[in-house]
C-alpha cells in the first residue's frame, strides 16, 4: 500500500514569502514516525 496524500498546499504572498505544507499518511507506523505521518513545512 502506498502513502496517502492528505494536504499539498503552497501559498506565495505578495512580499515573495512562501508557505508550503505537504502531509502524507503512511500505510503503517514505524519507530521513526510513530504518528504515521510524513510531512514537510516550508
Amino acid at each position: 500500500m502506498k502513502a496517502t496524500l492528505i494536504i499539498d498546499r503552497k501559498v506565495v504572498f505578495p512580499d515573495g514569502a512562501i508557505l508550503q505544507m505537504v502531509v502524507w499518511r503512511l500505510p503503517e507506523m514505524d519507530p521513526e514516525r510513530p504518528h504515521g505521518l510524513k510531512y514537510r513545512f516550508y
